[in-house]
């Protein structure tokens, strides 16, 4: 039984009148582009050059080799290190996640890493996990938490709907990398979300659909599709369509056809958002392979997205096809037998900060207080609050210890022994961010070895 009526769809369905006038094309709605079309027959101007208002001769430029200005700094192969041999860190499987290893260097499995890679990595954790000696991470409690978590949903608890919150830094996104990695270890299906802001921020063609009274995002769906095929191909193949399903083109996809050839329907992006639906409703379904739906920068599935409705209004995330089909499996609107949805707040992408409406919600710290008279959007606030909170905390003794030990075996830091450890974990309050950031400070500090 839904938790939630789906939302209004009457600002979405005022647009179809003017959609259906528009061009057939699906991003004939809006452009963000600053340049405006030439006159008919008129070949545009180039823009002029400036020229330079300085007369001063100008410098010449380095030479590659050896010479250059002397201020220029040479990289010298001499001084490159080999990459480190880290053979003696836990390696992060599941039977590895066990108290003993809190606060221990791990090394995640290759393979497992590259299938999430199909998915993207946000920024940061790729820079980290491409430096040499491979891809790490520190075995911490919530590590061990999380784990625990995913097994009792996988020994029949009932699926659960999960955010994680926490200051900037506290190894949100790291501790998601983490159990999206053991999920795939135990058998699950995973999706893998590292950038939720790209379902929103109008990088995507979309087009009206009267028909659900939303606007469909039909690349969207066949790339997710594609990404889940890849990661999951075998998974798929052994789950079948509970009930025969009808496409936007016509086409009945019989019951009893196995997702994997489901999914290769997607490629027609005419009805990849209904092959999309279809995959994601039947893997919420099935037991046999618990489904972990790991998103990223969730704070933009209950906020106000960067497309407009034809006559130029904005359009809400949850009127919009990919957003909606998420929010439908947290709202309870479409069953969920056995799974997960774990999300993770993000500081990350400043043009989509926490709103009030988020931190009403779900209770989160903000800098300007909420009051009665604070106006809240009710759709993303009924949704936000079906979500149960897990607080990551800052790094504790053990934990630091590992970070430490990691960033010293990769070269990250120089600061040796208890006197930098304590200096450290001291200035960064604990902080995993602020940990790694001034460690690292400590290389750039440091004097040259001769």
């Amino acid at each position: 039984m839904s938790l939630l009526p789906r939302p209004s769809a009457a600002r979405a369905a005022a647009a179809a009148a003017a959609a259906a006038t528009a061009p057939s094309s699906s991003r004939g709605f809006a452009t963000s582009s600053l340049l405006l079309a030439a006159a008919k027959g008129k070949a545009p101007k180039a823009p002029a050059k400036k020229k330079a208002s300085s007369f001063a001769k100008k410098p010449p430029a380095a030479k590659s080799g050896s010479g250059g200005r002397a201020s220029d700094i040479t990289l010298r192969y001499v001084e490159a290190r080999p990459p480190p041999d880290l053979g003696d860190f836990v390696r992060f499987h599941p039977e590895s996640l066990i108290p003993s290893n809190i606060g221990r260097p791990s090394t995640f499995p290759r393979q497992t890493i590259e299938q999430l890679r199909t998915f993207g990595l946000p920024r940061k954790l790729s820079k980290d996990l491409d430096s040499p000696g491979g891809p790490t991470s520190v075995v911490r409690q919530c590590t061990l938490d999380m784990a625990q978590r995913l097994d009792g949903i996988k020994s029949g608890k009932k699926a659960a709907k999960w955010v994680l919150a926490g200051e900037k830094g506290s190894g949100r996104s790291t501790l998601l990398l983490q159990t999206a990695s053991y999920a795939l270890e135990s058998g699950w299906i995973v999706l893998y979300v590292p950038h939720a802001s790209e379902w929103i921020n109008s990088s995507s063609p979309y087009r009206y659909s009267p028909s659900t009274s939303t606007f469909h995002q039909p690349a969207l769906a066949s790339k997710l599709l594609g990404q889940l095929l890849s990661v999951n191909a075998n998974a798929l193949s052994s789950v079948t369509l509970p009930k025969s399903v009808q496409l936007e083109d016509g086409r009945e996809v019989s019951q009893g056809t196995n997702l994997a050839e489901v999914a290769k329907m997607g490629r027609n992006e005419d009805v990849a958002v209904g092959v999309l639906d279809a995959v994601i409703g039947a893997l919420a379904q099935q037991s046999e392979h618990p489904l972990l739906v790991a998103i990223d920068e969730a704070q933009t599935l209950f906020s106000r997205s960067a497309y407009r409705t034809p006559d130029n209004e904005p359009v809400e995330s949850y009127h919009l096809s990919t957003p909606l089909l998420f929010l439908d499996l947290i709202a309870g609107r479409k069953p969920f037998t056995s799974g997960a949805i774990l999300t993770s707040l993000s500081n990350s992408v400043p043009s989509y900060p926490f709103t009030p409406t988020l931190s009403s919600a779900l209770s989160l710290p903000t800098t300007e207080p909420l009051t009665p008279y604070t106006p809240l959007e009710g759709v993303h606030h009924a949704h936000a609050s079906l979500l149960e909170k897990i607080d990551v905390d800052g790094l504790s003794t053990a934990e630091a210890k590992g970070l430490f030990e990691l960033a010293a075996r990769k070269g990250w830091s120089r600061a040796t022994g208890d006197e930098g450890f304590i200096a450290s974990l001291i200035a960064a309050g604990g902080n995993t961010g602020e940990f790694a950031r001034g460690l690292s400070r400590t290389l750039v500090a440091a004097p040259a070895e001769l």
